[in-house]
């Protein structure tokens, strides 16, 4: 649950501040590096590397529902309005969080089990790495704009 969390702030909070290109070299790092650490054949690693792309494709699409959702949420002062929209993100929301039960079911069938645990290892430490240096560059920003 905690993962889940780190996962969600990461995607919501920090991801959307870099450039799409820095993304885009984030994600097949990430691909090529799993690949590597998982040992896959080129078969898998093909496999693999498409359900990736895909997943944060939607996650991507998602999120951009969810930012627009909340620019539209601060605007108004309209209960019915707010209300609506507060539904609509709740739905965004779960089609987003939905992505991860996505992601282990697609993975699932292509990796046995030793292989879909150790994924799911792996990733946990990544994010860490990541969030920690995410966090302290948020720090500096902080620091900097108070100066």
């Amino acid at each position: 649950m905690r993962l889940l969390r780190w996962i969600t702030l990461i995607s919501l909070v920090f991801l959307p501040l870099l450039a799409q290109a820095k993304v885009d070299r984030f994600q097949e790092l990430f691909i090529w590096k799993m690949s590597e650490a998982l040992e896959l054949d080129a078969k898998k690693e093909a496999e693999f590397g498409k359900i990736i792309r895909d997943l944060n494709q939607n996650k991507t699409k998602s999120l951009r529902g969810l930012q627009s959702l909340t620019q539209e949420m601060a605007k108004t002062d309209d209960k019915d309005k707010a209300k609506d929209l507060v539904q609509k993100y709740e739905k965004q929301l779960s089609l987003y969080q939905s992505v991860n039960q996505e992601e282990i079911r697609l993975l699932r069938e292509i990796f046995n089990p030793v292989e879909l645990s150790k994924y799911l290892s792996y990733k946990g430490v990544i994010l860490e790495k990541l969030h920690s240096k995410l966090e302290g560059l948020t720090k500096d920003q902080v620091k900097a704009k108070d100066n």
